[in-house]
């Protein structure tokens, strides 16, 4: 099986005032191409995420199987209450 890396990077502001954000490179990296994933966990968040409206999904060519996305703050917060709801018990950081 490969080891799949989850890395968060590259905080950019966006905005001035109260529309103020902050979005983040959120990438997927599978380093071993001969374990299949049964499914994509960044297409799973951007099918699944009400606030989704951001949907840059990219190959690098550094892993057998990778993909980036931007993300808001506030995806996080989304992401953290569902993998709480669907994997109670289970620590989330």
């Amino acid at each position: 099986d490969g080891a799949v890396n989850i890395k968060v990077s590259d905080p950019v502001h966006h905005g001035d005032g109260m529309g103020k954000y902050t979005s983040y490179r959120v990438q997927y990296m599978e380093e071993n191409s001969s374990h299949i994933m049964s499914q994509d966990p960044i297409a799973d968040f951007n099918n699944n995420n009400p606030n989704n409206n951001n949907n840059n999904n990219h190959n690098d060519n550094n892993y057998d199987n990778s993909a980036w996305v931007l993300r808001r703050y506030s995806d996080f917060v989304w992401l953290y209450e569902r993998l709480q709801k669907e994997r109670a018990g289970a620590i989330v950081p």
